[in-house]
């Protein structure tokens, strides 16, 4: 998905998830097993950055991970995160946070045609009115 992005030339992306990558260490972006290191080397191939520094899980009996991630593709592009309390009996904090962008503006000026307002009886009158045998007899299947 990462790289979809990418190809696309798309300037600001934010990626939010559980990416259920509990052997990443965030803090020194090193991972244990090859799809960690994978993932890790998909972002700083594409210079992207994770903005959660808090763990995201807490299960009774076992180690806090960080597995919820917010991922920019520029770090002014995400601020203020806070970490909120657990929807449910979710054992993640729900996660709130700014995303820094303006929205783009289109050109609205481009010439639109109004399909729905066209006389097409008149067009189709015109069309059958039009001798096509007459007009083509002489032209090969390039010149019709």
């Amino acid at each position: 998905m990462i790289l979809d992005y990418s190809k696309q030339r798309v300037e600001d992306i934010v990626i939010v998830g559980d990416v259920n990558m509990p052997d990443i260490d965030w803090e020194s972006w090193i991972g244990r097993s090859e799809s960690d290191v994978l993932f890790i080397e998909t972002l700083q191939d594409q210079f992207m950055h994770q903005h959660v520094d808090e763990p995201t899980r807490f299960r009774s009996g076992q180690k806090p991970s960080l597995l919820d991630l917010v991922i920019s593709s520029k770090e002014e592009l995400v601020s203020d995160i806070t970490y909120r309390e657990p929807l449910g009996k979710s054992d993640h904090p729900s996660l709130s946070f700014s995303i820094n962008t303006e929205p783009e503006t289109i050109n609205t000026s481009q010439q639109r045609y109004r399909m729905d307002k066209g006389d097409y009886t008149r067009l189709e009158d015109i069309i059958q009115s039009i001798s096509w045998e007459e007009n083509t007899k002489d032209m090969n299947i390039e010149e019709t």
